[in-house]
């Protein structure tokens, strides 16, 4: 119906939630009953804490769809597939019938309780009453125990996981779009609900996200209509006016750093070569700088253990090298003057 259509597929919603948590707490206590006690608790009372969770959150569940399987059966009848209801229907009985058994023992064991009283003294009395107060919750714990897991281990449970992308919607696999079932056909009324869910989410999405952008944009209008004041341009000028103050001021800055730099490089770059022109190493030799041990002080009383000798003769002239050169070019000078004579008197006698 058009008036309750919202109502109905947020059921199915909720269902299919349930039956995606329900699968989940499944698997988590196969998990825990196939290893070992150790590796996930630190001792039994943990393992029964946790226990009693998982239990607490599956019975919430169930009465969940419990009570949507009640109020709103004919939606689910539409909505889920043939078989997907079928075992959804036979899990859910299967939980009223064990509930509808343990109410009824809890029952007959107050009235053989009450029974046993009347027949009993008073001390004996009010021990009976404690023994069949503490078995009776035993009993209908584990009773209840029970259903929940033979509620965890129903086919709807357990199957019906898949999900199908239809048109860019996720689709789940229980959900009626057309299945054939035990020669049965499913409507496509789930197919329906699914996509005019997700387009409800879709609009529920962008007025949301509307309302978080209204007040932004609104602050971001304000702003804007601020920044086209006067009073904002001016401070923009001033702004600007103090930027290109503080551009000259640092490019002045940086030239004056650069030439204090190249001055205290070429300072200390004179002082270098003074510094070294003082500074005589006697493994680099010059040609007129030789050395002599030294007889006396310098004029600062200090003994200086080489001198420069400045009265250095070489006797290069008393070399015997030098000498055969010598005697060589004056031969060479007799020879070219005895031969030009000879020349010269060649041609005078031709003439």
């Amino acid at each position: 119906h058009d008036l309750t259509a919202p109502l109905d597929r947020m059921v199915l919603a909720v269902v299919l939630q349930c039956h995606r948590a329900l699968s989940r707490c499944s698997a988590v206590l196969m998990e825990i009953e196939s290893s070992p006690a150790d590796r996930y608790f630190s001792d039994s009372d943990a393992r029964q804490k946790n226990y009693r969770r998982l239990f607490r959150a599956t019975l919430e569940l169930r009465e969940v769809v419990l009570a949507a399987y009640r109020g709103r059966n004919e939606v689910l009848r539409a909505a889920l597939s043939l078989q997907a209801y079928e075992a959804l229907q036979a899990g859910l009985e299967e939980a009223a019938s064990s509930s509808s058994s343990s109410g009824k023992s809890t029952k007959a064991s107050k009235h053989t309780g009450s029974s046993e009283n009347g027949s009993s003294s008073k001390g004996r009395r009010s021990s009976s009453k404690a023994k069949g107060g503490s078995g009776k919750e035993r009993r209908s714990a584990t009773s209840k125990e029970g259903s929940l897991r033979a509620f965890l281990a129903n086919v709807w449970v357990t199957r019906f996981h898949d999900v199908d992308m239809i048109s860019g919607v996720a689709v789940p696999e229980q959900v009626s779009r057309g299945q054939v079932y035990r020669n049965r056909t499913a409507s496509d009324q789930g197919l329906i609900a699914v996509e005019e869910l997700a387009t409800e989410s879709k609009r529920i999405i962008e007025d949301y996200t509307r309302a978080l952008n209204a007040p932004f944009e609104a602050y971001c209008e304000d702003q804007r209509l601020w920044a086209e004041t006067d009073a904002v341009r001016d401070l923009e000028y001033e702004g600007d006016l103090a930027v290109k103050r503080l551009a000259g001021r640092y490019r002045s800055d940086l030239q004056e750093v650069a030439r204090m730099e190249s001055l205290r490089s070429r300072a200390a770059g004179h002082r270098w070569i003074a510094t070294e022109r003082k500074i005589v190493e006697l493994w680099q030799q010059h040609k007129h700088q030789h050395w002599i041990l030294a007889s006396y002080t310098d004029v600062l009383h200090r003994r200086i253990l080489l001198v420069q000798n400045r009265e250095f003769d070489p006797h290069k002239e008393a070399s015997y090298e030098l000498m055969l050169g010598k005697e060589r070019e004056k031969a060479m000078k007799e020879r070219e003057e005895r031969l030009r004579k000879k020349k010269e008197e060649a041609e005078l006698a031709e003439s």
